[in-house]
This record gives structure tokens, C-alpha cells and sequence, in this order.
């Protein structure tokens, strides 16, 4: 499958961490059809499925992607791994804030 969208790339790193459609399908709590919109870019993951897999995965769907377009690991891969870890640090540093 070509990868001409950012939720194509994220189906694609999923895959690659060894889901099946199905196991894709119930994590991000797509339908069937829905799924095969995505793969066919005619649709975009919506953003309560891309936090659900955010979520459920502990990658962001830009490390996803990226490990997608570069299986072996490359400069995109590291950026947006870079890029988990700020997001990261910003809302502990918003949690702890609140909590104040």
C-alpha cells in the first residue's frame, strides 16, 4: 500500500508492530468500513482514534508514521521521536501546574 496520508502512514506503523486489520480495527474502534476508507485515503483517522491509539501504543501517530516511511530507523524517525519527548515534558509540566 502506498502511503500518501499521515493516517495511511500511521496504519502502516501499526502494522508494522505486528497488528492485524482487526486487531487495528478494536484498538482505535474503527469499522471495517471506515478502515478501508483511511486505506484508501479517502478518510482521516478522526482525533478520539488517534488518541486512542496514542494511547493504548505509548507512541504518538507522528512515531508511527515515521517508523512506517523509515522501517530501519532515519532522521524522521528521530525527529519525531525528539518531538514525543517535548510533548511529553509539556504536559507534565501543564499536569503539575494544574495541581498547584
Amino acid at each position: 500500500m502506498a502511503t500518501n496520508t499521515f493516517s495511511q502512514a500511521v496504519l502502516r506503523g501499526l502494522g508494522a508492530h505486528g497488528l492485524s486489520e482487526a486487531e487495528i480495527c478494536r484498538l482505535a474502534e474503527l469499522s471495517k468500513s471506515m478502515f478501508n476508507l483511511i486505506v484508501a485515503g479517502k478518510k482521516e483517522l478522526a482525533a478520539g482514534a488517534m488518541a486512542k491509539i496514542e494511547g493504548k501504543m505509548g507512541l504518538t501517530g507522528g512515531e508511527l508514521a515515521a517508523q512506517a516511511c523509515e522501517p530501519g530507523g532515519g532522521p524522521l524517525t528521530k525527529l519525531m521521536r525528539g518531538w514525543a519527548k517535548v510533548r511529553d515534558a509539556a504536559a507534565a509540566t501543564d499536569t503539575a501546574a494544574k495541581r498547584s
